[in-house]
């Protein structure tokens, strides 16, 4: 059995440890970038093209592609990174939270609804999540031009989002109109 002066010295290496994890993940809050976080296995070049689809004229939007990871969404999210998230559709299941997304029916129309599959359905029921009479993702929103967006020959289904801790909520309704209007 150790003794208390022989635990002291890992109670401290674990503080100490624990201390340096939690300021190197510290989120810089000085940045006011616009921020769309791309999570797709695109292209460098299919993303310049969405980028001018977006029809951005600002100087302070920052454009990211992430690899298509679930993982690496949910820390994004976690971080309250990006006013607008844009995503490959098998990763929305894991992003939505209705309570935590704004409403985008003002762009809406049968092009562009994010229809339930049916194993999303099974599973919201098995969480007691109510699901909606129309079976649709609410709260996100298909993009129009997703057959130009390709790795190869498939085409992507890519979805977007804006998150409610954005605090650029015009702009991203802006910039997300700009993708969904042809």
């Amino acid at each position: 059995m150790m003794k208390k002066n022989n635990l002291r010295p890992v109670v401290v290496f674990i503080a100490l440890a624990c201390l340096i994890i939690l300021v190197s993940c510290q989120q810089q809050t000085d940045n006011e970038e616009f921020q769309i976080l791309v999570f797709s296995n695109i292209s460098r070049e299919t993303l310049t093209d969405m980028q001018a689809d977006m029809k951005l004229e600002l100087e302070n939007v920052e454009i990211v592609l992430y690899p298509s990871v679930a993982e690496r969404l949910m820390i994004e999210i976690v971080r309250h990174a990006g006013d607008i998230l844009i995503m490959d559709r098998e990763l929305l299941a894991t992003a939505y939270d209705s309570k935590e997304l704004h409403a985008l029916d003002d762009f809406r129309d049968d092009s562009n609804t994010v229809a339930l599959t049916d194993f999303e359905i099974v599973a919201l029921e098995a969480a007691d999540e109510e699901v909606n009479i129309e079976q649709i993702y609410p709260n996100a929103i298909h993009i129009n031009y997703m057959e130009k967006y390709e790795v190869g020959s498939d085409p992507i289904e890519l979805v977007a989002i804006i998150p409610k801790y954005t605090k650029n909520k015009e702009m991203a309704f802006s910039v997300l109109k700009g993708l969904v209007q042809e």
